[in-house]
This record gives C-alpha cells, structure tokens and sequence, in this order.
C-alpha cells in the first residue's frame, strides 16, 4: 500500500499511543488530509512518506504518543453511510495491515543491527537490534538492547521474544521477502 492508493472515504487507523480506545486511532480520508471525526482535529497526507510512514521530525521527541504511522488502511462498505458509521468495525473492510505485511519477511535474510521493535508477553513494545530469527522454537525472535563493539570489548546479552516487527525507520530490502 502506498500513499498514493489512498483514496477519499477510506479509513485509516495510526499508530497512536495516547488513544484512549481504538475507535481513536481511526481517520478518515478526505482532501489529502486524514480527519478525525472525534476532537475534530486531522493530519496532512503531506506529513507521510510513500510507505505511509510519518515524516514530521517532532514527533521523534515524543515516543510516547506513538509514531503516528499508518498502520491499517480500511474501505467502508457501504458509501451510502454516514461518516461516524463509516468507523464501526462491522461497516469496515480491511484492506491492508502493517503488521501482516511483515509477516512475509524471510527473517533469515534480515541482517544482524537492523533496528526492530520487539512485543513482550505483557504488550510492552521495546526498540531493539536483530540478531538471528530460529525456527521451531515458541521465542523465536533474537534481539538485543545494543550493538556488540570490538574496541571496548562489550558484547550484549541476546535476548528472545515471539513478536517483532521492522522499526517505522527501517525501509525494508527486496531480498528480505522471499
């Protein structure tokens, strides 16, 4: 899904960290601007690169609200609806899914240090650095909290968790998928 596939009165769902629910995080698409039907606020396409990644630099200095990143994008069922209809669940088609989408990266082919962000059972989402992905095992994803450095000798403790996903800062290789 590119930023040019998006067309007036889809819905697209960000990643928000201060949503108090996800109905929140949901955006409708109008004029080249993404409106929020709930405090009435929107957000320029023009802020998003090709990948739907968001650009504006400020929102780095403040990871917890969320990247901002366009996570799902949904077509509305029914054209015929009105606009708080078109953000329920049962009147929305997903058409794409961020986190689906790197479910079909061969793992193996990603190169140890990429940036990723990891989930721990709890929820919690962690930056981190990949190290290997190992079939057959329940934790398969192995991560560590920084890179190994040969002139001070420090090597990091690697880390397994089951979720991962590329950082919103890494733009993925071809030779990734298979």
């Amino acid at each position: 899904m590119k930023k040019e596939d998006l067309k007036d009165g889809m819905v697209v769902e960000v990643d928000d960290l201060t949503a108090e629910n996800s109905n929140d995080k949901l955006y409708l698409v109008y004029n080249g601007k993404l409106h929020s039907i709930y405090d009435c606020g929107y957000e320029c396409l023009a802020s998003y690169d090709d990948d739907l990644m968001y650009v504006d630099d400020d929102i780095s200095l403040y990871p917890q609200v969320g990247t901002w990143n366009i996570q799902k994008v949904f077509k509305v069922k029914d054209n015929s609806i009105g606009i708080i209809e078109r953000f329920k669940g049962e009147n929305l088609e997903i058409i794409w899914d961020r986190d689906n989408f790197t479910d079909i990266i061969n793992w193996h082919k990603v190169p140890k240090g990429t940036k990723v962000i990891v989930t721990s059972v709890y929820g919690t989402e962690t930056p981190a650095y990949f190290e290997e992905y190992e079939d057959n095992m329940l934790f398969h994803f192995v991560v560590c909290d920084s890179l190994k450095d040969d002139f001070t000798g420090y090597v990091p403790t690697p880390v397994r968790y089951r979720k991962c996903r590329l950082h919103p800062s890494v733009k993925p290789k071809v030779e990734w998928f298979d």
